[in-house]
């Protein structure tokens, strides 16, 4: 008994060390097979191998820090060459995120502002201007719509035209160009 738990630590010893000049697998199922001809209780092979998952989990976890290695080593010997992509570049492809006007400008919408709600209006009829036209996020085209409609209920708009006094306001949009084309 004591021959064969020898055997055993010398095996064990053998494959955790990285050791060269024997073939692990060879040692391995030569274990193996000596464990459960000599005495299976003792040992299994889940016991020697361990979970394969995690070997397989380990060896790729080796696999990648060894790539990652390889590429520093080389990245270091290549220095800063024009050709090579910069590292922690932003992406020069990517758009900017587009936001409404009142989203941009962290603008509160009140039925009380009628100054900016008239111009969500059209001078001539007092219709309320599509979401194509005016850019707005569909969010805020929905506040826009309600409180323009709030303020009208309350009388601080008028409901056919558009106020005299804020035809001569700065334009918040362009009418003629919309943000959005309608297909």
């Amino acid at each position: 008994m004591a021959a064969f738990i020898r055997k055993v630590v010398r095996a064990q010893f053998l494959l955790n060390n990285d050791v060269k000049k024997v073939d692990k697998n060879y040692l391995r199922y030569s274990l193996v097979r000596f464990l459960h001809r000599g005495n299976p209780s003792l040992a299994s092979a889940t016991w020697i191998f361990g979970s394969q998952t995690k070997r397989r989990a380990l060896e790729r976890k080796k696999e990648q820090e060894e790539m990652r290695k390889r590429t520093e080593e080389i990245a270091e010997q290549m220095g800063h060459h024009p050709d090579m992509p910069v590292p922690n570049m932003a992406n020069p492809y990517q758009k900017d995120k587009l936001q409404c006007i009142l989203c941009k400008h962290k603008i509160e919408v009140d039925h009380k502002n009628v100054r900016l709600l008239s111009q969500f209006l059209s001078p001539y009829t007092g219709r309320i201007y599509s979401q194509s036209i005016t850019g707005l996020c569909k969010h805020q085209y929905n506040t826009v719509v309600q409180q323009i409609k709030r303020s009208r209920d309350f009388g601080y708009m008028p409901f056919t035209l558009k106020d005299t006094t804020y035809l001569k306001d700065h334009r918040v949009l362009d009418y003629m160009q919309p943000k959005y084309k309608i297909l």
